[in-house]
């Protein structure tokens, strides 16, 4: 048998940028699809699928918020403020 026969027909590959702005935490086994863009300061939860559009923002991730699941939502918008004196 031919060998390009048996791999198959190879097609035009393409992929697109994955934009991932500064302080962002991603957990273990986080799934990125391509074109996606993080936004600054966000928390992906371990074993997400981040696809495109999570909100309707400029990012697929807001700035400041925490997604996770399959496909990966928004749980919440993650507070900026870092003085613990106004928790207690």
């Amino acid at each position: 048998m031919d060998p390009a026969i048996r791999q198959g027909l190879k097609g035009p590959e393409c992929g697109k940028e994955v934009h991932i702005e500064d302080d962002i935490w991603i957990g273990g086994s986080v799934i990125v699809l391509a074109g996606v863009r993080i936004g600054k300061g966000s928390t992906v939860g371990a074993g997400s699928v981040v696809t495109k559009k999570v909100r309707p923002t400029l990012q697929d991730v807001p700035p400041f918020h925490f997604v996770a699941g399959n496909p990966a939502r928004a749980i919440r918008r993650i507070e900026t403020s870092m003085n613990p004196e106004e928790k207690q």
